[in-house]
């Protein structure tokens, strides 16, 4: 559903900002393949295959009525046969969810992989069930009294740590766990089996209430409550030309990631759902997405990467290596922790070298490390305009006039910034 790819975006993304950042990240997914909502998943598969099938069979109550499940049921009558049809509910639900389910995840992963979101591990609920943690942990609870029976149901005693009230984890009459009771056992096993340092749960809006618990959670786990990060990201209104948009390809029932795409492209999209904080509000305008102009925010990204790339290319072409690059700027710069302060002569040079112009630059002069000073620095003015243009540079700051064959610049102390200005190239 679309108004999940917000979400989905920023759970990608910052994975891709720690990683770069040194950190060894795992991205996982949830498959909810377990409780009431799969239920009803199946009871819907089921219903809508039967009728397939030309059967007049109901819906259940509550029911999953968009197209999608019509279409998945008939795809499982004409791949599968009409087997499940002579079986009572029971027996064709189990044998038609497997594969339901399997060919609900592929498209899924599917449509994200358009999104540009990849997982390395998929996480079924089902195995905190199946492997007995669920009741492990709940024993573990009950043992620190932190579970308490009432009412038919088991509750955790989030009142003992703070909280207002308690919490259902378990229903009564046979209702099965809560979505909290099955929070409870999966972060015990992401923290105490797999031992992760830090977790970071990005979750809609809708779960803003269960971020308190989870807090109340860790504190009864003995674990410290930094150490879990919920982002909440907040719901996303669609516009194109002013007006409220509605997708019509699933009947207004459900907007689908893929037909946004459609609209937008991944990289708008992305960008856009990046453009804001998670937890404000915000309006995607479908016609800026979809514009391929300067009007459009992703423009910009698309072409400073581009210019970028052809950067490369040209230091490639001229046998300019990153390590030189790296080692240019640490002169140009100087050591922020103080050692020293690049001369207007050696930054100049060292912007000459990353543009690939050496030869056009020359000076006179050194600058000592402290204090503010005026040095004339002879350069080819404009010798280092196609790789940097107007911006800003570490402790210098001057103005190359188009009609001067020199520059006066101010160096500074470290720490100290200043805006500079090249113009066209001036024969020497």
């Amino acid at each position: 559903h679309v108004g999940h790819a917000r979400g989905a975006v920023i759970g990608s993304s910052l994975p891709n900002v720690l990683e770069a950042a040194g950190y060894d990240v795992q991205r996982e997914y949830y498959v909810n393949d377990a409780g009431n909502q799969m239920r009803v998943f199946y009871d819907t598969l089921y219903s809508r295959y039967m009728q397939a099938a030309g059967h007049d069979v109901p819906l259940p109550d509550p029911a999953y009525t968009g197209e999608y499940l019509q279409e998945l049921a008939a795809d499982l009558l004409n791949d599968l046969g009409d087997n499940a049809v002579s079986k009572d509910r029971a027996d064709a639900t189990a044998e038609l969810a497997p594969e339901g389910l399997k060919r609900t995840l592929a498209d899924i992963r599917r449509v994200l992989e358009l999104l540009g979101v990849t997982y390395d591990q998929w996480f079924y609920e089902g195995e905190l069930f199946r492997t007995g943690r669920f009741e492990q942990v709940l024993e573990l609870l009950e043992d620190s009294e932190l579970i308490v029976e009432r009412d038919g149901a088991k509750w955790f005693a989030a009142t003992k740590l703070g909280l207002e009230e308690d919490i259902v984890v378990i229903r009564g009459g046979g209702g099965g766990p809560t979505y909290f009771g099955t929070d409870i056992a999966y972060h015990h096993q992401k923290f105490f089996e797999r031992k992760f340092d830090r977790v970071i749960n990005v979750w809609g809006a809708d779960h803003h209430g269960h971020v308190a618990r989870m807090n109340a959670l860790m504190q009864a786990f003995g674990i410290d409550p930094d150490r879990l990060r919920i982002i909440i990201n907040q719901i996303v209104n669609f516009k194109d030309d002013g007006e409220s948009v509605k997708f019509s390809k699933r009947n207004n029932v459900m907007v689908t990631i893929e037909e946004l795409l459609d609209e937008g492209g991944a990289d708008a999209c992305r960008f856009i759902f990046l453009s804001r904080s998670p937890e404000s509000h915000m309006e995607f305008h479908l016609g800026l997405a979809k514009s391929q102009s300067s009007e459009n925010p992703v423009y910009y990204v698309q072409y400073a990467h581009a210019r970028m790339c052809s950067i490369v290319r040209v230091a490639d072409e001229r046998k300019i290596g990153f390590d030189s690059a790296d080692d240019a700027r640490a002169a140009a710069v100087g050591d922020h922790r103080g050692a020293r302060v690049a001369t207007p002569v050696e930054y100049c040079r060292n912007l000459a070298l990353i543009a690939g112009k050496r030869d056009q630059v020359r000076g006179i002069g050194e600058v000592p490390a402290h204090g503010a000073h005026h040095v004339p620095v002879t350069l080819a003015v404009g010798a280092v305009r196609p790789v940097l243009g107007r911006g800003r540079a570490d402790f210098c700051q001057g103005v190359g006039r188009r009609e001067a064959r020199s520059a006066q610049f101010d160096v500074f102390e470290p720490g100290l910034r200043g805006e500079f200005e090249i113009g066209t190239p001036q024969p020497l």
